[in-house]
């Protein structure tokens, strides 16, 4: 895998965790707001999902980039 493919996938994992996170916080915000109780529940499971995802991912891709490593194949452009 690339440098720039791992930096893609990277990325990637990484905004869907924010997105999550970013979700999530809004659910919070909105319970305050009068909005939809089932509304914000449906918001608040899919930004943990998301969360949840996007970190998993991410640490899935970093282990993967350690163990190629450890085998000696190392990434290049």
């Amino acid at each position: 895998m690339a440098n720039s493919k791992f930096r893609l996938y990277s990325l990637l994992d990484l905004s869907i965790s924010i997105l999550g996170m970013i979700l999530c916080a809004f659910t919070i915000y909105w319970l305050y707001q009068g909005v939809v109780f089932e509304f914000l529940l449906f918001l608040g499971t899919l930004g943990a999902v998301m969360t949840v995802l996007g970190t998993s991912l991410f640490v899935d891709l970093l282990k993967f980039r350690a163990r190629l490593n450890k085998r000696g194949i190392y990434m290049t452009h």
